[in-house]
């Protein structure tokens, strides 16, 4: 049988489980601007890290989906469809709440202490997802004529969630047991509340990114999302 403290941690963890779940399907239609800095490195330990760009835009999330728009790489307009070669990170508000807390994706979480965040209490989990789990394939690809190879590693992490509300703030995931093509793979993401419009929302206000770009060796990707408003359009657009 459970201790109290494990029964409540049990108890509090399916709390956050719905929370979240729920705070996903009501994500907010919003605005922003996206800084990207990327930094690249020879396949090296440690890492050799170059700053290679700075990368502006204004993202638009609505109904779940994305544009990524008045793109301007080191202060320049940027036209083309895709962003210059190298590591291109999602942009994917939400993206680790179903693969973390949906029940059929078999992750493993255990509480790991408590702690304070923007000055409030806080309680952390450590997690393993199974191998070819539901945050998805990695894939490699040396040079445009080479096949695209992908693998679905087990994940780790540890994550933290807001005593008060349950609300996930903060999210760090590695991919562990992967095979020996596959570069290593690393992601943070912060959560913090942001006003839209008359409203405060908790949303996704920064997130890092570790991992290799075929023969563009290894990629550090910082990116912060600030100035968020209401989507301004007032008409229905379909969003690729």
């Amino acid at each position: 049988m459970l201790s109290l403290p494990a029964l409540a941690q049990d108890s509090r963890l399916e709390h956050a489980r719905q929370v979240n779940l729920d705070r996903l399907a009501h994500l907010p239609n919003f605005e922003a601007d996206e800084v990207m800095v990327r930094y690249q490195s020879p396949r090296v330990d440690p890492p050799r890290w170059k700053k290679m760009d700075t990368i502006e835009s204004a993202i638009g999330f609505r109904n779940g989906n994305f544009t990524r728009e008045h793109v301007a790489v080191n202060g320049k307009p940027w036209n083309k469809p895709e962003l210059p070669n190298g590591s291109h990170p999602r942009v994917g508000f939400g993206f680790e709440i179903k693969p973390l807390f949906d029940p059929a994706c078999r992750v493993e979480i255990q509480y790991a202490g408590a702690e304070e965040i923007h000055s409030k209490p806080a309680s952390t989990y450590s997690f393993r997802s199974p191998p070819d789990g539901c945050f998805g394939s990695l894939g490699l690809k040396n040079g445009t004529f080479s096949a695209l190879k992908l693998a679905n590693p087990p994940r780790v992490g540890r994550f933290t969630v807001d005593e008060a509300g349950g609300n996930l703030i903060h999210f760090e995931m590695e991919a562990v047991d992967r095979p020996k093509w596959l570069d290593p793979s690393r992601e943070i993401d912060t959560w913090d509340y942001m006003k839209v419009g008359d409203t405060s929302w908790l949303l996704p206000v920064a997130y890092e990114n570790y991992s290799g770009g075929g023969f563009g060796g290894l990629w550090h990707v910082v990116v912060e999302y600030k100035n968020f408003r209401h989507f301004e359009s007032s008409t229905d657009v379909t969003f690729k």
